[in-house]
């Protein structure tokens, strides 16, 4: 018997003769639960993948929104972010139980769709860069879950970057993440000289967190984009 990782209900398994054949991956969630993840829809952000019929006229310029069109504006060097789904009311549960519960194992919820992503769209020859915690955060969570994520790619995972203890994002208002605070430091270029780096994190909000990385990789990195669970 499997049972879902959200709700621990048991999980059907459906038996045909090309199941036996073919076996799928097995699942982690059940149909309620994998129901309530809700996918992007077009027209998004060319940058960011920002849903933009959710966003007044004023918030977008052509393809890209209005945030993105600032990032450009500042030189980010982050290419494309790419994410599975819609942030609601859903995710924020979920991502409390992952991120300030300690439910690690629910980043294995992630392993089908996660791989989708990667497979679609990540560069020739990647790395992967979890976005990093500091110190004080990860002892007070014990993991890291963009590490969790990165670690359900078939790609070489990488630690050039570190991080500077401050104020979680969650608590802070948009104008606040949206201010420049460097909080990552290149401690280790090597690992990502000429390479095409994948930053790895569970969500795209103002997007502060994945460009502020991704600038200090500027110089050193021949590419760089974003995978995140949640847009």
């Amino acid at each position: 018997m499997t049972w879902c990782l959200l709700c621990h209900e048991s999980i059907q398994s459906a038996h045909s003769f090309s199941s036996l054949i073919s076996p799928q991956q097995k699942k982690m969630l059940c149909e309620t639960c994998q129901s309530s993840f809700k996918g992007l829809s077009e027209p998004l952000c060319k940058r960011c993948g920002r849903m933009l019929n959710e966003l007044p006229i004023a918030y977008y310029e052509g393809e890209y929104c209005i945030d993105c069109v600032q990032w450009k504006k500042k030189k980010s060097p982050l290419i494309r972010n790419y994410s599975l789904y819609k942030y609601n009311n859903f995710s924020k549960e979920l991502m409390a139980l992952f991120k300030y519960r300690g439910d690690y194992e629910f980043h294995k919820a992630f392993t089908v769709d996660f791989a989708r992503l990667y497979k679609l769209y990540s560069p020739e020859n990647p790395v992967l860069v979890p976005i990093p915690l500091s110190d004080e955060r990860m002892y007070e969570r014990g993991f890291n879950q963009a590490e969790a994520l990165a670690s359900l790619l078939p790609a070489e995972v990488a630690y050039p970057l570190t991080r500077k203890h401050t104020e979680k994002q969650a608590k802070k208002t948009r104008e606040e993440r949206l201010q420049n605070h460097r909080v990552f430091e290149l401690v280790d270029p090597e690992l990502v000289t000429n390479r095409n780096v994948i930053l790895i994190d569970d969500l795209y909000t103002t997007g502060v967190t994945l460009h502020e990385a991704a600038l200090c990789l500027k110089d050193v990195a021949a590419a760089i984009y974003s995978f995140t669970i949640y847009r």
